[in-house]
């Protein structure tokens, strides 16, 4: 690896220290309350060390942001295997977003919140681009267009909508689960209903 690369590759995991450790603060205190001596101290770095990757903590949030943002299109672009069952797809997919969820839970906190300048970004278009995720995932076991009898946007919403209920939950609960063991349970209840699911 080159001098610059190198270079590159440690500004690049300095900024991520720093945005991990400010979404822990943020998610704990919050936004307001959170200050730049605070983030240094959970980041493992002094307040000017900071000051030499971002301008303040409006900076912090905003990069913050942009990071959940360009992974949550990431996911979007997550590969399935081929020869899958639809419910193979379908857990696959959701564990693989689940995880990121657990990854990413005190950013999510944090950005929830609605810090300054955060309500003003123009927001991503999260249903929209996770529904496109679900069609693309339910597509290859479409029939005429149609998963068990719903038209595949409609069943790309609905699983969005458990998905989605789920994810709040966790989100809101002050000492959550991990989503990623409730893949199968998400599963099943989108393929069976609520009544399979529970049997």
């Amino acid at each position: 690896m080159s001098r610059v690369r190198r270079r590159q590759a440690e500004v690049e995991a300095t900024r991520t220290t720093i945005l991990d450790a400010a979404a822990r603060c943020f998610a704990r205190v919050g936004f307001a309350e959170s200050t730049m001596q605070g983030i240094a101290a959970e980041a493992g770095y002094t307040p000017p060390t900071l000051y030499a990757y971002f301008e303040g903590k409006q900076a912090i949030i905003d990069a913050l942001a942009d990071l959940v943002e360009a992974e949550f299109v990431a996911l979007a672009e997550f590969p399935l295997p081929l020869g899958l069952t639809l419910e193979q797809r379908v857990e696959l997919a959701l564990q693989h977003q689940f995880q990121w969820c657990d990854r990413r839970r005190e950013a999510f906190a944090a950005l929830m919140s609605r810090p300054p300048g955060i309500a003003d970004r123009r927001p991503i278009d999260g249903p929209g681009l996770a529904t496109q995720t679900f069609e693309r995932v339910l597509a290859p076991h479409a029939v005429d267009g149609r998963i068990g009898g719903l038209e595949l946007p409609c069943a790309a919403w609905f699983l969005w909508g458990i998905t989605h209920a789920f994810f709040v939950r966790s989100a809101r609960t002050a000492c959550p689960e991990p989503l990623a063991p409730h893949a199968r349970l998400v599963t099943r209840l989108f393929l069976s209903g609520v009544g399979e699911a529970c049997r």
